[in-house]
């Protein structure tokens, strides 16, 4: 949840190959040690197109996994479990 928050606001999360960063790039970076971790923070931070990276971290966000996002998932789940039990 904090991941999906924070990518809300256009802020990117940092972690380890565990939860949602695996399977959404777009909201942030996984690494597999402390030194590939510290420096992929750093070269976030120092890169040119940081405000380019945020719009994207937070229109993938909200494309995604906002309510109506997700509402509209439940929405197409259910009516494919409806058309099998026919």
């Amino acid at each position: 949840m904090v991941v999906l928050e924070a990518a809300a606001c256009g802020t990117q999360t940092f972690g380890t190959y565990v939860g949602i960063l695996k399977d959404e790039p777009a909201l942030g970076e996984c690494f597999s040690d402390v030194r590939s971790l510290s420096e992929g923070i750093r070269a976030y931070l120092s890169s040119r197109h940081l405000e380019n990276l945020r719009q994207v971290t937070s229109e993938t966000a909200r494309s995604k996994y906002s309510i109506e996002a997700v509402a509209e998932q439940y929405c197409v789940l259910y009516q494919q479990l409806i058309s099998d039990l026919d």
